[in-house]
């Protein structure tokens, strides 16, 4: 078609031959219909040239794409949303912020560029606030990305931004909302969070378990472990993270009876522990004395739920024993285990040690807990 000269050629058969080279990754076939371009005076037409600047950035030739675009005497939205693209998809984000601003109309495609270009390079911060710039009215795919972003806020900071985006009439969806539920049990902001709770009643989120385990972990967290078990039993569905939320619940104010038989209960429905769930059933074994029970439920951790036990599972184990006064068996376990405690299960031990007036032992677990100290201290700092 190229070598029967431009009597053929038309701006709609160049956009179409750029696209067929892009999808196919022909460089060299790109280039030269580049040229032809050139050659038989197409470059005063937008319609091929936002083909041919995506062409060059969807090859990762991102030079060439802006070379392009510079050729074009006219330019329009098209052509700049796709430059603006393919400059975020290769981390030129100064870039694509300068062609942003340069632009002298803007579309709703120009910002959700713009937006999902900082979500894809970590930059959550800057695609909120871009979002919250945006004055061409939120777009679906902007809003998208933009609670991607938030999902990936913590604490205050999530609280906040949760509450900005509310001004803005986007409506999040029940991950979102578990997330912000989940931060405010995290800062132990009972307050805000019933508010969250509300808001998850009137919009029916309050229906997805996501939600709902976020509201158990809540009033749990939160000390009101009354109202997370009265939660717990009007919901329609429960998994492990529901039942793990109010295992945890319990164990963290004392509560060991309750949390041993929600974590039985939880063996009867089937529902598979984890390794937070063991975790704190331990930690209320300890904290009642059970230690038999304690050290049952810790062998059947690793023997029927085969869960390779972590420093936070010894260290429960090292506080039910040091508790009980069981010394010896406690530096029989230290023993045992294939790493040795971190410092706050030496200092556990120590603390017991002292309190039965077990000298011998004492002196032992001082000597690690200073190991430990001094190579903590001896870590390079960033």
């Amino acid at each position: 078609m190229l070598s029967e000269g431009s009597f053929n050629l038309n701006r709609i058969t160049f956009s179409t031959l750029l696209i067929l080279a892009s999808k196919r990754g022909c460089v060299q076939l790109g280039r030269q219909i580049h040229g032809h371009v050139v050659k038989f005076g197409f470059m005063y037409y937008v319609f091929v040239g936002s083909p041919l600047v995506d062409m060059y950035s969807k090859m990762g030739m991102i030079s060439c794409a802006r070379q392009a675009f510079d050729e074009f005497p006219e330019k329009n939205v098209v052509m700049y949303n796709t430059l603006i693209t393919g400059l975020m998809r290769c981390g030129k984000l100064e870039d694509s912020k300068r062609l942003f601003l340069d632009m002298r109309e803007r579309d709703s495609i120009s910002w959700t560029s713009m937006i999902t270009g900082f979500t894809q390079n970590g930059l959550d911060r800057d695609a909120i606030d871009f979002f919250q710039r945006d004055d061409t009215g939120k777009s679906t795919d902007g809003s998208v990305y933009v609670w991607k972003c938030f999902n990936r806020l913590r604490g205050e900071e999530a609280v906040k931004t949760f509450s900005d985006m509310q001004k803005y009439g986007i409506e999040p969806d029940d991950f979102t909302l578990g997330s912000v539920i989940s931060s405010c049990a995290n800062l132990a902001s009972i307050e805000e969070g019933a508010q969250f709770h509300a808001r998850a009643l009137i919009s029916g989120l309050i229906l997805f378990i996501t939600v709902s385990n976020a509201l158990v972990t809540l009033y749990g967290k939160c000390g009101s472990i009354e109202d997370s078990h009265r939660f717990f039993r009007e919901m329609r569905f429960k998994d492990e993270v529901t039942s793990t939320a109010l295992v945890s619940g319990y164990a963290k104010f004392g509560k060991a009876n309750e949390t041993i038989r929600l974590f039985e209960s939880m063996l009867a429905y089937g529902l598979k522990p984890d390794k937070v769930t063991f975790i704190g059933v331990l930690s209320a074994c300890s904290r009642a004395g059970l230690v038999e029970k304690g050290n049952q439920i810790f062998e059947s951790m690793i023997m029927e739920h085969r869960i390779v036990p972590i420093q936070d599972h010894y260290t429960c184990m090292i506080d039910l024993f040091s508790r009980a006064g069981r010394l010896e068996e406690v530096r029989n376990f230290i023993n045992k285990m294939p790493f040795r405690p971190d410092a706050i299960g030496w200092s556990t031990l120590l603390s017991s040690c002292r309190f039965y007036g077990n000298m011998d032992i004492g002196k032992w677990a001082a000597e690690f807990l200073m190991r430990e100290r001094d190579s903590i201290s001896n870590q390079p700092s960033f």
